[in-house]
């Protein structure tokens, strides 16, 4: 490629960058939330009119004539405690579990993110339902809380953002985790790793009373965690990072993989390296972001900015898979903060800090 045909594309990618800015920027579980703003749990449930019960029914299915399986079960939305059920009122069938599965209702769960959040100064700013694997909207809940004072980085203000998920599909357990979220640019630093103790899991099982008491010390070290971030963070506002080794650093998020082989187009020996057209366009955006991203001007060649052009590109450019029966603000929140989004944020927080 010559170097005009590089300027055009990275003017493109500019281009499409300042556009996408112009349609406003949300955190990433805005999409399918409710605004709630309140410093009780058991309101922000009721704002966001997650206050029902759910109850598991025996799923009785034909395998073969004459033989039926009861060894299964749906979960269903019951008649709400404080809300009238659905125009319909039919109750929503939120998943198909086994056996030993345990419901945690929506109100334990937000008891749950109560206790664990009563000791910090948080306010509840958002609640919402999701859904998943084709099932009805609730299968999945969860809850948003943020810290109000800031924690600042250079120019940057951060707060402490802490968001609970409780799914009654099976799918996962009860979670709660801790990330830092940059205002600028409504990135979401959450680094994925479970050996750094910013994610609490409950399972769906007969002992999860049992997990539940685990809750409070769980967030102690969730608040360690965010610190030892903090303490990063304000350690790459001061390294340089130019832009060779933010290059380098894109080669390894996005790296070429080994060309497909087929008659007459690799030897047998030949080992031949391609870059994905996918990958080439991740790289470019995240490479324009390093100096172009939301909040840079103050933060231009350092290991900060590059780890927010990543975080940006993660929460707001990139993709999101869409899988059956879901919405793209559920396949956003899916991919951003549970799956390969956040999974992205991690390597590149580990390339970085190595």
């Amino acid at each position: 490629m010559t170097q005009a045909e590089m300027n055009q594309r990275f003017s493109s990618t500019e281009a499409s960058i300042i556009a996408s800015r112009n349609h406003g920027r949300l955190p990433t579980w805005s999409g399918s939330s409710v605004q709630v703003e309140t410093t009780s749990a058991c309101e922000a449930m009721e704002k966001a009119g997650l206050d029902y019960g759910v109850g598991l029914q025996r799923l009785r299915y034909m395998c073969e004539p004459g033989m039926l399986r009861p060894d299964q079960f749906v979960t269903q939305e019951i008649m709400p405690l404080r809300a009238v059920v659905s125009c319909s009122g039919d109750p929503k069938v939120l998943g198909v579990v086994g056996k030993g599965y345990q419901v945690i209702q929506n109100r334990e769960a937000f008891g749950l993110f109560h206790d664990m959040t009563q000791d910090t100064d948080v306010k509840f700013t958002a609640a919402g339902a999701l859904t998943h694997a084709g099932f009805d909207v609730g299968s999945r809940i969860y809850a948003v809380a943020q810290e109000p004072a800031p924690m600042m980085v250079g120019p940057d203000e951060l707060y402490r953002v802490y968001l609970m998920i409780s799914s009654h599909d099976g799918s996962s357990g009860l979670t709660v985790m801790s990330l830092l979220y940059r205002s600028a640019c409504s990135n979401g630093l959450i680094m994925y790793d479970k050996s750094k103790s910013n994610i609490f899991r409950i399972r769906h099982s007969s002992n999860y009373q049992e997990n539940i008491r685990k809750a409070k010390y769980a967030m102690t070290l969730a608040q360690d965690h965010l610190n030892n971030l903090y303490v990063d963070f304000n350690e790459m506002a001061t390294e340089s990072f130019g832009i060779v080794e933010m290059h380098n650093l894109t080669e390894q998020l996005f790296p070429a993989t080994i060309a497909k082989k087929g008659p007459g187009l690799v030897e047998e020996a030949e080992t031949v390296m391609q870059v994905s057209h996918q990958a080439q366009k991740a790289r470019e955006i995240v490479n324009t972001l390093f100096h172009k991203g939301m909040g840079h001007e103050n933060i231009q060649n350092t290991k900060w900015a590059a780890i927010n052009a990543v975080a940006e590109y993660a929460d707001h450019f990139r993709t999101a898979p869409l899988r059956t029966g879901a919405d793209a603000g559920t396949a956003r929140f899916n991919a951003t903060l549970l799956g390969t989004g956040a999974k992205l944020k991690q390597d590149a927080y580990n390339l970085l800090t190595a």
